[in-house]
C-alpha cells in the first residue's frame, strides 16, 4: 500500500469557476429582487398620487354639495374621462362655473398639470400617474350616493379590478389600477 503524504495546496480551476458560477446566480437574484422591489414602489407611489386625487375631488363635491346632488359631478354621459377632454372647462351644460371649475382642475390634476417638464419648447405635464383617469358615477339605486374613482396603469400585473372605471383604456387589465371612494351626497343646511 502506497501513502501519499503530499497534500494538494491552493485551489483548482474547477473549482473557482464554480464559485463564480454561485456567486454569479446570486448577483442576477438580487438584482431582480431590487427592480421589482423598485416596480413596487412606483406603484405604491402612483396609488398615493390617486387618493390625493381622489380626496381632492370628494372635498370638491362636499364643498358644492347643491350641485353635486344633480349630474354636474356625473362623468357617466361623457364621451370622455376626465384626464381625456382637453381645455379650460368641464363640457356640462346648466352647471354653475363653480362644479365647472372644479371639474376643470380635476382634469388638469389627473393630466399631471402640477409638474411640467419642458420638452423642446413645449411644457409636457408628468406629475400624475400613467394615464390617469378619473369617474365619478352615480349609484342606480340611490340618488344622494356617488363612487369618485380614479384609474391609472401600474407597472406589475395584478388582479383585474371589478371597478370599470378606465377599462380597455391601458396596454392590459392586469396593469389597470382603480381607487374608489363612495360619497354621499346630503343636503348641509
Amino acid at each position: 500500500m502506497i501513502l501519499c503524504t503530499t497534500r494538494q495546496q491552493g485551489i483548482t480551476l474547477v473549482e473557482v469557476l464554480i464559485a463564480l458560477v454561485l456567486v454569479g446566480f446570486g448577483l442576477l437574484g438580487m438584482f431582480a429582487l431590487q427592480i421589482k422591489s423598485q416596480q413596487a414602489e412606483v406603484d405604491v407611489y402612483y396609488r398615493s398620487q390617486a387618493l390625493f386625487i381622489l380626496e381632492d375631488m370628494v372635498n370638491r363635491m362636499y364643498a358644492n354639495s347643491t350641485e353635486a346632488k344633480g349630474s354636474c359631478y356625473d362623468t357617466g354621459n361623457l364621451g370622455s374621462l376626465p384626464g381625456q377632454w382637453v381645455g379650460d372647462a368641464a363640457p356640462y351644460a346648466g352647471c354653475s362655473t363653480a362644479s365647472d371649475r372644479d371639474m376643470a382642475a380635476w382634469n388638469e390634476t389627473l393630466r399631471g398639470s402640477s409638474e411640467l417638464v419642458t420638452v423642446e419648447g413645449t411644457d409636457t405635464p408628468v406629475g400624475a400617474m400613467t394615464g390617469a383617469v378619473g369617474c365619478i358615477e352615480v349609484d342606480a339605486t340611490d340618488a344622494n350616493l356617488r363612487y369618485v374613482s380614479v384609474a391609472w396603469q401600474g407597472v406589475l400585473d395584478v388582479a383585474v379590478p371589478t371597478n370599470t372605471c378606465g377599462q380597455n383604456l391601458y396596454e392590459s387589465e392586469l396593469k389597470r389600477r382603480v381607487v374608489t371612494m363612495p360619497v354621499r351626497i346630503t343636503d348641509w343646511k
